[in-house]
């Protein structure tokens, strides 16, 4: 009795300048899990292509989806916690 075949776990491959990635390399590259990087193709914010079973990512639309993202804003916990301070103080103040 044979037994069953497995499957070779293989780090894909990231080629600088490619027009199409594997799933498994955009997820990395991306830092995203599969499931993740299939609903958001099911939601089309990206495209995709077959190669007969491989999903193979456009890079292009993948990275114009991410460039559109709007920038993240942070603010200093010392800035904010002045801020508040001086806030206070001022309603205080005018009190």
């Amino acid at each position: 009795m044979s037994s069953p075949k497995r499957r070779v776990h293989r780090p894909p491959t990231v080629v600088a300048g490619a027009t199409h990635e594997e799933i498994l390399a955009h997820c990395q590259r991306r830092g995203i899990s599969r499931p993740q990087a299939y609903l958001d193709l099911a939601a089309g914010k990206y495209e995709a292509v077959k190669d007969g079973r491989k999903t193979l990512i456009v890079v292009s639309s993948a990275d114009a989806y991410y460039a559109s993202l709007p920038k993240a804003k942070f603010k200093s916990a010392k800035t904010s916690v002045i801020t508040e301070r001086n806030e206070i103080a001022s309603q205080v103040a005018a009190e």
